[in-house]
């Protein structure tokens, strides 16, 4: 029988268990908002892609080039590289200039493509192009398809569904991205289905020289590679310790970091789109069902350099989640070889970004642009 005395001791660990949930939402909540209020991220800086993620201490960078990977530009404290004196925030890059419908060529971006031209002997469904679609799509490198809707006038993507008929496609295929520059055979073997594809509609295409693309490739591959970084910080425990994953899950969330498929913790912006990730130092990838248990003896803040717009802003907030991690785990900050990161690394760091960020923008592929997320994907 269930006295007085044990109900009223039930109702206080009730009250208890409601008056700690309630005090942990509020630190939540006033944490959120000072992170919110600090490095409030404009509407502008949305076009950001995730990090890849992968063991710092044999972490390798995607280089453009023979489709070899190798070791991108050392970022951090030590590594000798220094600012070139430019301002923190890059200038923006001019966009391109758009030519009208009426012009010879429009819709595909020619300064990362090779581009064919396709007129068709009659208006034509996208589905007639399924077929050299995916045979063109199969090559290795993105392939894009836009046709001139003959009543608005207006370019559209072929990859969406579509209702209208076309008689003037465009086709391109990316000189460049994360696996290296498109090769001679490869863009004659695209040119060759494409031709044969639209032969069998009646159609023709016109095409730029394909030596002429070969080299804008190599060039494309070239400069990519020198501003392909990717910025790694790390949170270590003390004295050889490690971390409870229920605490790191705890401090994420916090922050405002959610666990994505991948295996990382994502700060991402109000569209959706990652900021900065944190990872594992370890090999074992975070989960929903192993944080409980888990217990690590580091974790890698990452950030994908060309991917992230206003990246020096970004970078700063990425920062303040490490240092609260660092204070409330009573954990170490520190580079990928372990050393202590300091002040003096972090303003070098910011440098860099600023002098890969203006390098960038001078190009004309402005970081976490539609451009550069295509080139870094």
């Amino acid at each position: 029988m269930v006295t007085n005395l044990q109900l009223g001791l039930l109702g206080i660990g009730g009250l208890s268990i409601l008056g700690i949930y309630g005090f942990n939402r509020l630190q939540e909540w006033r944490y959120r908002r000072q992170l919110e209020s600090q490095f409030k991220m404009p509407e502008s800086d949305a076009r950001v892609g995730q990090s890849a993620f992968g063991d710092p201490e044999s972490r390798i960078e995607p280089r453009l080039g023979s489709g070899v990977a190798a070791p991108s530009p050392a970022v951090g404290p030590g590594t000798g590289m220094e600012p070139d004196d430019l301002a923190e925030d890059a200038p923006e890059a001019k966009p391109m200039a758009r030519r009208s419908a009426g012009e010879e060529s429009t819709g595909i971006d020619e300064a990362i493509c090779f581009v064919g031209d396709i007129r068709l002997s009659a208006p034509a469904l996208p589905e007639a192009l399924a077929g050299v679609m995916a045979q063109a799509g199969a090559l290795g490198k993105p392939v894009y398809w836009v046709g001139l809707n003959p009543r608005s006038g207006v370019w559209e993507d072929l990859g969406v569904q579509r209702h209208a008929a076309y008689e003037r496609v465009e086709v391109g295929l990316q000189l460049a991205d994360r696996g290296g520059a498109a090769g001679e055979a490869q863009l004659a073997k695209f040119r060759s289905i494409v031709e044969a594809g639209v032969a069998g509609l009646g159609g023709q295409a016109t095409w730029s020289d394909v030596h002429e693309a070969v080299s804008r490739a190599v060039a494309l591959d070239e400069f990519c590679a020198e501003v392909d970084v990717l910025i790694g910080i790390n949170v270590i425990a003390a004295n050889a310790g490690t971390f409870p994953g229920t605490k790191i899950r705890g401090l994420a969330e916090s922050a405002g970091l959610k666990l994505q498929p991948d295996g990382a913790f994502h700060y991402c912006n109000d569209e959706g789109v990652s900021l900065f990730s944190l990872g594992n130092l370890e090999s074992t990838a975070f989960a929903l069902d192993n944080m409980r248990t888990l217990t690590t003896g580091g974790m890698t803040f990452l950030f994908d350099v060309p991917r992230v717009s206003r990246g020096a802003r970004a970078f700063d907030q990425m920062l303040q989640v490490a240092r609260h991690m660092v204070s409330a785990l009573e954990g170490v900050m520190v580079d990928d070889n372990r050393r202590p990161l300091n002040e003096v690394g972090i303003e070098r760091i910011r440098g860099q970004l600023a002098a890969i960020y203006a390098k960038m923008a001078s190009r004309g592929i402005e970081a976490g642009s539609q451009r550069a997320m295509r080139l870094f994907a």
